[in-house]
C-alpha cells in the first residue's frame, strides 16, 4: 500500500463517501462555509470522515467540490462533491483555520489480480438483487470490467448502512470488497 502524506481540511459528518461517489452537502456552519470557500480558492480536496467532531473514523475519503447548486443570502450553500481518494488520518495539525486540519496518508488498494469468476459472480448477484429490490440501476460496461470501480459502485448502489459503508471503505483490496458484497448480496437474496 503506497502512502503519500498530505494535509487535509477535515469535515466529520454522518455519511461515508466512496471514491467516485457523488455527495451533495448543505453547508450551514460558518467554519464549514469557510472550509468550502478555502477549497474553492486553492482547488484542493477536503476530507470527510464518518462521525462527529468528538469521535470519527480514522479512514475517510477526500472530496472535490464539483459544483455549487445554491447560495443562500445568509451564506449557506448547497454543493455537490465527488469522492476523490481514500486517506488515513495520521495526526491533527495546529492551524489558524476554524475547522480541523489533519496530516493524512493517501490509501491505495494493495496490488492484486482479482479473479474473473469473483467479478462475474458479484455482477450477477447484484443484477438479481437489483431486480428483486427494484433498484433500477444498470452497471456501465467500463465499470463491470474494473474490479475496484465495480466494488465502489456496488457499495453506492446497495443502500447500505453507514457502518457497512465504512467497513467497505477500510478494506484494502477490490477482492475483499467484492467478497464482502457477495456475502451481503447472498443474504439479501435469500432473506
Amino acid at each position: 500500500m503506497a502512502e503519500q502524506e498530505t494535509s487535509l481540511a477535515l469535515f466529520p459528518f454522518q455519511v461515508v463517501v466512496f471514491p467516485g461517489g457523488i455527495c451533495p452537502l448543505h453547508i450551514f456552519e460558518p467554519r464549514y462555509r469557510k472550509l468550502v470557500a478555502d477549497r474553492l480558492t486553492d482547488d484542493r480536496p477536503f476530507g470527510i470522515t464518518f462521525g462527529t467532531d468528538e469521535s470519527h473514523a480514522p479512514i475517510g475519503c477526500a472530496l472535490d467540490v464539483t459544483g455549487i447548486l445554491q447560495k443562500f443570502p445568509d451564506g449557506r450553500l448547497n454543493i455537490v462533491t465527488r469522492g476523490y481518494r481514500r486517506f488515513r488520518i495520521i495526526r491533527a495539525l495546529q492551524t489558524d483555520a476554524p475547522y480541523a486540519v489533519v496530516s493524512a496518508a493517501w490509501l491505495d488498494d494493495d496490488e492484486e489480480k482479482v479473479p474473473g469468476e469473483l467479478v462475474d459472480r458479484v455482477r450477477d448477484l447484484f443484477r438479481s438483487a437489483a431486480l428483486k429490490k427494484e433498484w433500477g440501476i444498470n452497471l456501465p460496461v467500463d465499470v463491470e470490467r474494473d474490479p475496484a470501480k465495480l466494488s465502489w459502485l456496488l457499495g453506492e448502489a446497495m443502500h447500505l448502512t453507514n457502518e457497512a459503508r465504512q467497513e467497505l471503505l477500510e478494506l484494502t483490496t477490490a477482492s475483499k470488497r467484492l467478497e464482502t458484497e457477495v456475502r451481503w448480496l447472498n443474504a439479501l437474496l435469500t432473506g
